[in-house]
C-alpha cells in the first residue's frame, strides 16, 4: 500500500513545475506520470506565445495583440500535432500513457523556449554573433533534451524509446507532406495522361 503511494503522481505548485521542467525534466516528468495538470500546461504556453510575440511584435498594442494570436495560434497548432504524433508513435513503442498526460507534459516541455523571449532581443541589439546563435543552439537542445524527458515520463518509455519516439514524430511531420506531393504529383500525371 505504501509502494504505491510512492509510486503516484506528485502534485507541484505551477511554479515548482516550471523551474522543474527547466532545471530537473527528467525527475519532474517522471514524478507526474499521467497526471500532468493540463490547465497550468495552457498557462504557460500562453505565458510563452506572449513573450514571443513582445519581441517580434510591431509598435502599438494592437500590433502586438495581433502578434501574440498569431503566436498562440501557430504554438498550439504545432503543440497539439507533436503531442498527437508523440501519442501515436509512442504507443507503438509500447507507451503505456493516456492522451491529457502527453499533452500536458509536450506542452510543460515547451518551457525552455521561454528564453529564446531574451536571446531574440540581444540579437536585435547586438546583430548577428556567433554568441547568439550558440545561445539559440543551448536553448533548442536544451528543449530537445525536456521533450524527451516529457515523452519518457508521459508515456513510461526507456530514454532510447523516448527519442525513437521523437524521432518518428518529426519524420511523420516531414513524411507525410511529401508522401501527399509526391502523390498528388502521380495523380496529376496521370489525369493528364
Amino acid at each position: 500500500m505504501q509502494h504505491e503511494e510512492a509510486q503516484r503522481a506528485v502534485a507541484l505548485s505551477p511554479l515548482d513545475a516550471f523551474f522543474g521542467v527547466l532545471f530537473r525534466p527528467t525527475e519532474t516528468f517522471g514524478q507526474w506520470k499521467d497526471e500532468v495538470p493540463l490547465a497550468a500546461a495552457l498557462g504557460w504556453l500562453a505565458f510563452l506565445a506572449g513573450n514571443l510575440a513582445f519581441v517580434v511584435a510591431p509598435a502599438g498594442i494592437a500590433g502586438l495583440l495581433f502578434t501574440w494570436l498569431v503566436v498562440v495560434s501557430c504554438l498550439m497548432f504545432f503543440w497539439l500535432l507533436l503531442a498527437a504524433l508523440v501519442f501515436v508513435v509512442g504507443s507503438f513503442f509500447g507507451g503505456r500513457g493516456g492522451i491529457f498526460g502527453v499533452l500536458g507534459a509536450v506542452a510543460y516541455a515547451f518551457l525552455p523556449l521561454i528564453l529564446l523571449a531574451p536571446i531574440s532581443a540581444w540579437w536585435l541589439a547586438e546583430g548577428n554573433s556567433g554568441a547568439v546563435g550558440a545561445a539559440i543552439l543551448s536553448v533548442l537542445l536544451w528543449w530537445g533534451h525536456a521533450l524527451t524527458a516529457a515523452v519518457r515520463g508521459s508515456m513510461q518509455l526507456s530514454g532510447g524509446q523516448a527519442a525513437l519516439t521523437l524521432m518518428g514524430a518529426e519524420l511523420a511531420v516531414v513524411g507525410i507532406p511529401a508522401l501527399g506531393s509526391v502523390l498528388s504529383v502521380l495523380a496529376l500525371l496521370l489525369f493528364v495522361m
